[in-house]
């Protein structure tokens, strides 16, 4: 599913820059 591509790469932004994510 798209959403779950989706959130994995949130994880991953999260993990580089969590203050970039929001």
């Amino acid at each position: 599913m798209k959403k779950q591509k989706m959130v994995i790469q949130l994880a991953q932004g999260m993990h580089a820059r969590p203050a970039a994510v929001f």
